[in-house]
């Protein structure tokens, strides 16, 4: 048993591609392995903004199988007097045998002459030395970039660490030659580290300033601002999304703790979480009623010992913020949502479809050709009517982080403004889903205008010719359709497709193929 490490180190990584490039490389190395007939007894792989790294166990040796190679029919491969023809010796040179080696092979469709090929048995470290950079290479990620080398990857790569049982396994990709030297943190001196065995990588790293295990850096981040969240007598609002791209984002678990004027609480949460959440990637502390406290906690990618009066910098991008939604959302209130509906016809929903107002006119004529049971009528068609006057707002336009407030926004000024609670809480949730992990609306009437939201996309795309191709789907088609059968789906909703799609193309005042659109419609639900 040989102990392996490979490390492939490189300049900052995306955060969402850490966690998810380790995965990859772990695959791939495990079928690297099966394909290169090495047998693998442990395997832990490491990931962080500056590292990809694979240590393992393996065999010393290849194992040894035996294949049958088949080669050309027999009627042209033996004469008469069974003598091989020349098809049959031009097979066996070219797997390395003689013609003596051939046999005749039975199978379902006809006899063929054949050989057994002994295959494995090398020495698992020249098969690694020769092998190896062509697998880095061969690696693909959801990001790839050329940078001037040969083959693509997601960042430059500025060195490789690969040991075989304590010795370096030396290769070159493109000028990069392979060695036994680490980094550390860049925040500590950003120095060569040289790792002499397998053995002690982490704990060489980890001296460093580096803690190469993923989930070992998330666990030790939500620990630590749990115990900061509990010495401010409150809880950490936990966001799984934010721990992992703050994980992804730094290679030592250190976390500061900030505060900002407690008049900034007058705003909606909302704003203040995703000014935190976005912006700076601060994680928010609330008390025990559920409510924010005037506090973040944010992560440092250094040890808290070691950094002195950065917190104020902190505070300060943060308040920036906050002071720009406070400000937008006392002007965006001196103009009601009713009088922003005209507005709306200032801003383009598709070149070819028209504007929003378009698209919100037209969603009310088929609201009121249509039908439900047990819902407020009246509510839905005022929540429709004000669906996306937020768009015409400040806070939207700002084009930052509080674009991703869109529904909710509307549903805040709302508030505000004296709209019915219905009406309010239909605004913050018809959007939803707005991803597979998002959660559904509460109420139908969210559901049905959400429904009639994406109903109007999806025609209208549909008649204008536009079609996703492969991975590409710009105008976000599937994921409005998939958010549509996830509301009808659950919320049990039933109508003739044919009638919907008949009463939209009129409503366009185009004409299509109503068949063509059911069958794509069904499609994409089989799928």
């Amino acid at each position: 048993m040989k102990n392996f490490l490979l490390e492939i180190g490189v300049e900052e990584l995306p955060p969402f591609l850490v966690k998810e490039g380790e995965g990859i490389l772990k695959e791939s190395f495990l079928k690297f392995c099966e394909e290169n007939l090495i047998d693998l007894y442990e395997i832990k792989t490491f990931s962080s903004p500056r590292r990809w790294a694979i240590k393992a166990r393996t065999s010393s040796k290849q194992k040894e199988i035996e294949e049958i190679a088949v080669g050309p029919p027999k009627n042209i491969s033996i004469d008469e007097s069974g003598n091989f023809l020349m098809p049959a010796i031009k097979f066996a040179e070219s797997k390395g045998k003689r013609k003596e080696d051939l046999f005749v092979l039975k199978k379902e469709k006809g006899e063929y002459v054949a050989v057994k090929i002994k295959k494995g048995g090398e020495n698992v470290k020249n098969i690694l030395i020769s092998k190896l950079p062509e697998f880095i290479k061969s690696l693909k990620f959801p990001l790839m970039m050329n940078f001037g080398k040969s083959f693509l990857f997601p960042r430059p790569i500025r060195w490789i660490l690969c040991l075989f049982d304590g010795k370096v396994l030396k290769f070159e990709i493109d000028g990069i030659k392979s060695g036994n030297k680490t980094k550390g943190n860049r925040l500590n001196g950003d120095k060569w580290i040289r790792i002499k065995n397998e053995e002690e990588y982490e704990k060489i790293l980890k001296e460093n300033f580096v803690f190469p295990d993923f989930e070992e850096r998330k666990r030790i981040i939500l620990e630590k601002a749990k115990k900061i969240a509990e010495e401010k007598n409150g809880f950490l609002f936990y966001d799984d999304k934010l721990l992992d791209e703050v994980t992804g984002l730094v290679e030592y678990p250190g976390l500061l703790i900030g505060k900002f004027p407690e008049k900034y609480l007058e705003l909606p949460e909302d704003f203040i979480i995703t000014a935190m959440r976005v912006h700076q990637r601060y994680f928010a502390i609330k008390d025990k009623n559920g409510k924010i406290l005037p506090y973040f906690i944010t992560c440092i990618n250094n040890d808290e010992k070691k950094v002195k009066g950065i917190i104020e910098n902190f505070e300060k991008v943060l308040i920036a913020r906050l002071e720009d939604a406070e400000f937008y959302m006392k002007e965006d209130l001196k103009v009601p949502l009713e009088k922003r509906i005209e507005i709306l016809k200032e801003i383009y929903w598709d070149e070819e479809l028209g504007s929003v107002y378009d698209k919100v006119l037209r969603m009310k004529k088929f609201f009121e050709s249509i039908y439900f049971e047990d819902i407020d009528r009246e509510i839905v068609e005022r929540a429709l009517i004000l669906s996306r006057t937020d768009l015409t707002t400040e806070m939207i336009k700002d084009g930052k982080e509080f674009t991703l407030l869109e529904g909710i926004v509307a549903s805040e000024y709302a508030k505000r403004q004296g709209e019915n609670e219905k009406v309010v809480k239909i605004l913050r949730e018809f959007l939803k889903p707005k991803s597979a992990e998002d959660s559904l609306p509460e109420l139908k009437e969210s559901a049905i205008l959400g429904i009639i939201d994406r109903w109007d996309s999806f025609i209208g795309y549909f008649l204008k010719g536009y079609r996703p191709t492969g991975s590409k789907d710009p105008l976000g088609l599937k994921k409005i359709l998939y958010g549509f059968f996830d509301l009808l789906i659950h919320f049990k909703l039933k109508f003739s497709i044919k009638e919907w799609i008949e009463k939209m193309m009129e409503i366009y005042n185009r004409e299509a193929d109503s068949e063509e659109i059911s069958r794509y419609l069904f499609e994409r639900y089989d799928t």
